[in-house]
């Protein structure tokens, strides 16, 4: 398991399109506050994106969704 948490503030005119993939742990192991966290964590990352990113969820348990 690795945890990496950036911040970057970059000048607007330099940053590049971004292609971003989050897989996530939706398993019954994940109740409660764990998924709680894993929700907040997903919808700060997704405010940051613009018009230009594209992101890619996996979320993964009993099953497997691509979205």
């Amino acid at each position: 398991m690795a945890l990496l948490s950036l911040d970057p503030r970059l000048d607007e005119k330099y940053a590049a399109p971004m292609a971003l993939k989050l897989v996530v742990d939706c398993s019954g192991s994940m109740s409660g506050t764990s998924i709680e966290c894993a929700r907040r964590a997903l919808l700060a990352i997704l405010d940051r994106l613009d018009a230009r990113d594209r992101v890619s969820i996996t979320r993964f348990g009993s099953t497997v969704e691509h979205v």
